[in-house]
């Protein structure tokens, strides 16, 4: 029955992703029709616009003295010509010209609006992360500037979570004594994992004693279900990294760490840490301290600086509970 029962949910996903992507193949098909009509009336446009050049042409021609035309004799006579044949011709150039001027218009207002078209819906661009990545910069406040101080980025990234995800690790990479981040190397990683969410509603026609539920297919929920990992960098500031799984491994994370930088850098020099640009992980992890009680999880922090070039390999681990003692 179990299997069963994961094979069950496995389909259930496999043919959401299906409707997912008929709607987004319906969307394209929305874009190409769009396009093809544009395309039909820059065409029309083309022709009218041809048209109208060639009338004009014709219109000039008109208007221009033959080579056996016979020079005026007065001015008498040159002005009674003037009233008697050249006026319907700026009649006909100003009929011309607003056919050309007419055309040449729908050109542009076609020609800009296949632009706009086109630009809006690239080919192979997935219009939900589009509007995903719009809706985030609206939202994301100013980027901030040098100093970069990493633990005002760490609290920025875990609120990034919201109240639906725990926080189950930490990187600070590259960063200074003084608590801030290198302006060329310095990145800010989170990683989440899915808050437990709340028993079902009991069965009132289940026998008491008989199971409540599959823990194998809870896994399995828990293995297709994505989790956000926002994402920091001097130069593109806070972007949410693909999503991985919501899987965690031994107990669920509880609270946050709260060590700050400029503790653990302190932490690591009285254990002979030389200066440099350190790299920080907190983990949710066994404290191996307090396992002579039984195996007890807690946030653990993991500091190591090296460089290969110049011989230097240092690493030490600390309890996030270390901070909150007193100095």
């Amino acid at each position: 029955m179990p299997l069963r029962d994961d094979h069950d949910a496995a389909i259930a996903r496999a043919d959401a992703l299906q409707r997912e992507l008929d709607r987004e193949r319906a969307s394209d098909g929305e874009q190409q029709e769009r396009l093809e009509q544009a395309e039909k009336e820059l065409a029309s446009a083309r022709e009218r616009l041809a048209s109208a050049e060639a009338e004009l042409q014709r219109a000039r021609r008109e208007a221009r003295p033959g080579p056996g035309a016979t020079p005026p004799a007065s001015s008498s006579q040159v002005s009674s010509a003037q009233s008697a044949s050249s006026a319907p011709v700026p009649q006909a150039s100003s009929r011309v010209g607003l056919l050309f001027g007419g055309a040449l218009l729908s050109v542009f207002l076609i020609c800009g609006g296949l632009v706009s078209l086109c630009s809006s819906h690239e080919p192979g661009e997935d219009p939900g992360d589009t509007a995903r990545e719009a809706a985030e910069a609206a939202q994301s406040p100013p980027r901030p500037t040098p100093p970069f101080v990493a633990d005002m980025l760490v609290a920025e990234g875990m609120a990034r979570l919201g109240s639906n995800y725990l926080v189950q690790s930490v990187s600070i990479d590259y960063v200074r004594p003084d608590g801030t981040l290198d302006p060329t190397y310095g990145r800010i990683s989170v990683d989440s994992t899915q808050a437990p969410q709340p028993p079902p509603p009991d069965d009132p026609s289940r026998p008491t004693g008989a199971p409540t539920e599959d823990p194998t297919a809870a896994a399995l929920a828990m293995m297709m279900t994505s989790c956000p990992e926002p994402r920091w960098t001097p130069s593109d500031g806070w972007k949410m990294g693909d999503d991985g799984p919501c899987m965690t491994i031994g107990e669920l994370p509880v609270g946050r760490p709260t060590c700050s930088t400029v503790k653990l850098w302190a932490l690591a020099r009285q254990e002979d840490a030389p200066q440099g640009l350190a790299r920080i992980t907190a983990r949710w992890f066994i404290d191996a301290a307090s396992s002579q009680h039984g195996v007890q999880w807690a946030w653990m922090w993991h500091f190591e600086l090296r460089d290969d070039r110049r011989g230097v390999d240092f690493t030490h681990d600390f309890p996030d509970a270390v901070c909150k003692q007193a100095p």
